[in-house]
């Protein structure tokens, strides 16, 4: 089974309004290269906490390996 880390950051969505930070997960493969299939990078949506950003991620990257 493959081997994957998740990432998260808080992001601004734009600067004219910097305090509207929001939470964005993405996974990496195990050489540290983020996921990518031919969608594109696998991430998560903006989500106000870290753990709806992580539980995003992991349930797209469990529908696209089903």
């Amino acid at each position: 089974m493959a081997q994957y880390t998740i990432d998260t950051s808080q992001q601004c969505p734009s600067l004219d309004e910097p305090s509207a930070l929001a939470w964005v997960a993405v996974v990496r493969r195990a050489d540290g290269k983020l996921l990518r299939t031919r969608e594109g990078t696998v991430r998560s949506s903006r989500h106000a906490t870290e753990q709806a950003a992580i539980d995003d991620v992991t349930t797209k990257l469990t529908q696209r390996s089903s």
